[in-house]
């Protein structure tokens, strides 16, 4: 075994030795049924439609959010769904996706600095925190990081096929990506003068021009089918409408709802969650400057040291693009993710938010720059053909120094998966039992109603994650869903109840009985004022639904009980 081979053994085992208790320790956690990162509460129940049609043929919400689910991601599950139910298989593709990011980002690593390059980008990135919290949960985005380092690799590379390949599996898994890697190969083949084209240089321009048109062509046809699916629930919001429908930010973080930052602003605070590990840090620094973090915005004001290395990472940038084509073309990269934030912002929400466009772009050209600047640098200082060994161990010094300072042991066992429901809760056995005609309705109270179908694969009438869309025709249906829903908890008569039932299919209603007992009650704007308009009555003619407990109540279980609005109807 020669050097080079023993070298490679050895940072082989390093990686394992680091980082494999942490992965194995997350994904025995992952294993856990009643373990479940949030979002997939929205995104990944919908496409048990598939698997059994019967139980979602009342499902408003189910369908809308299925219908805008981009067209290769439902194929993707619906391909697996006669093996593998979508729920673990959402759970297991992250660490495949992971494996696929770091080895493209690991690959232009070494493209544009050298093997040193390859490991720190690979040690760096699997003690991120940012960097595999987005892929958890196997969610649209999950596939937005593998897909975004493969078209950095083929930028490196100078593989204008493979680029155009990104550009279309983009379209298909999540098309914000699409947008950037793009805008990336109109670049390379027609800004970029010849020499720097990669596999292209030699092209004719009418080659270059096929080869736009028909990836423009494929991109188009793969994003048809969310359009079309979609055209159904009304024309996208404008922002002068906003006002209009205040239930739009209920469900949203700030960065995703105007005002936006800056692009600079936004990449440089966003491209430091790429490199900065606030979840299992190796530095008390670290756990001190992040602790009580929370998701973009979080480290508000840069550390001096996080400062240095973002000199020093544009400086190496800097180096590698005069010095190689390949570092010109990964910074059309970074003009594509500029340029695309630019048309989000100014088509919004017709392209999705512009924050999404600084984050995929910034978490992991942040971490490649850093990486690859360390071992870049040196090699430009003075006398380094004399001293190459010296520079060489000075790179490989600096590059520990800085995983000891910034990076992390790899995420915690929970990182990702926000939501824990109690194994002996025998309510959601209960529902799960219910026949397959059942239509569920509960208070939207980010809990029990958000739970159930993702647990019990049963639709619901609505519930808050539920909430999210730019297209005004599902806000006033989810509205219409809402008031009724208000209207029959704190129903003072049975007339709402029967409405719920009869008019919106609902055949169940869950009730909490602490919010008959002074526990808060409310939602987001414009429902707040229905909601206390509706509990003045009821405190002074009592709760409608209180008094068909002992006739209509099927379940109970501590403060919860589940009524049959069959046995309501019926007996009125």
């Amino acid at each position: 075994m020669n050097r080079r081979s023993l070298l490679t053994v050895v940072f082989a085992i390093l990686l394992i030795v680091t980082f494999g208790q942490a992965y194995f320790q997350h994904f025995r956690n992952a294993l856990d049924p009643n373990v479940f990162a949030d979002d997939s509460r929205c995104h990944i129940w919908p496409l048990y439609r598939s698997i059994n049609p019967e139980r979602f043929q009342n499902d408003y919400v189910g369908q809308y959010i299925e219908d805008t689910l981009p067209f290769g991601f439902r194929m993707f599950y619906r391909v697996l769904s006669p093996l593998w139910d979508p729920e673990p298989v959402s759970k297991i593709v992250p660490y495949f996706l992971l494996i696929v990011s770091m080895a493209f980002l690991g690959l232009t690593a070494r493209t544009l600095g050298g093997r040193g390059a390859l490991w720190f980008a690979l040690f760096l990135g699997l003690g991120s925190s940012e960097f595999f919290f987005i892929g958890v949960g196997g969610l649209p985005r999950s596939f937005a990081i593998p897909v975004i380092c493969m078209a950095l690799y083929a930028l490196a590379a100078g593989r204008v096929c493979l680029l155009a390949s990104s550009v279309v599996l983009g379209s298909l898994l999540y098309p914000v990506v699409a947008v950037i890697t793009g805008i990336a190969l109109a670049g390379v083949l027609f800004v970029l003068p010849s020499g720097s084209r990669g596999c292209a240089s030699r092209w004719t321009f009418k080659k270059r021009a096929f080869v736009l048109a028909v990836t423009a062509f494929l991109t188009l046809v793969t994003a048809l089918p969310i359009s079309f699916s979609s055209a159904q629930y009304g024309r996208k919001i404008r922002p002068v409408e906003f006002h209009k429908y205040p239930e739009l930010p209920g469900r949203l973080v700030a960065s995703e709802v105007p005002p936006y930052k800056t692009y600079w602003e936004g990449f440089l605070n966003l491209g430091q969650l790429g490199i900065v590990c606030n979840d299992r840090p190796w530095s008390e620094w670290v756990r001190k400057k992040t602790s009580g973090a929370e998701y973009e915005y979080q480290i508000k004001s840069i550390d001096h040291i996080l400062e240095t290395l973002l000199i020093i990472s544009l400086i190496g940038f800097v180096l590698i693009c005069i010095r190689l084509s390949a570092g010109r073309r990964v910074a059309v990269f970074l003009l594509a993710s500029f340029l695309s934030f630019l048309l989000a912002l100014i088509a919004y929400p017709h392209l999705y938010v512009p924050d999404r466009y600084v984050r995929l772009s910034a978490i992991p050209l942040m971490l490649l720059l850093l990486s690859t600047a360390v071992f870049v640098i040196p090699r430009h200082l003075p006398n380094y053909g004399q001293y190459t060994r010296r520079y060489k161990c000075l790179s490989y010094g600096l590059a520990v120094a800085i995983l000891f300072l910034i990076g992390g042991r790899g995420p915690s066992k929970d990182s990702g998966y926000t939501v824990k429901i109690d194994p002996e809760a025998k309510i959601y056995e209960f529902l799960a039992e219910l026949p397959d005609d059942a239509l569920i309705a509960g208070w939207p109270d980010y809990g029990l109603t958000d739970n159930i179908p993702y647990v019990c694969k049963r639709p619901v009438l609505l519930s808050y994650e539920t909430i999210v869309s730019y297209q005004g025709g599902y806000i006033l249906g989810f509205r219409e869903r809402m008031n009724a829903l208000i209207d029959a908890y704190l129903a003072t008569d049975v007339q709402p109840l029967k409405e719920l039932s009869e008019k919106f299919g609902v055949t169940h209603l869950v009730i909490d009985r602490r919010h008959f007992r002074g526990a808060p009650l409310f939602f987001v704007d414009p429902f707040n004022t229905r909601i206390a308009q509706k509990i003045i009555e009821v405190q002074a003619r009592n709760a409608e639904v209180i008094r068909q407990i002992s006739h209509a109540g099927v379940f109970s279980e501590n403060s919860r009980v589940v009524l049959d609005l069959s046995k309501v109807v019926r007996r009125n």
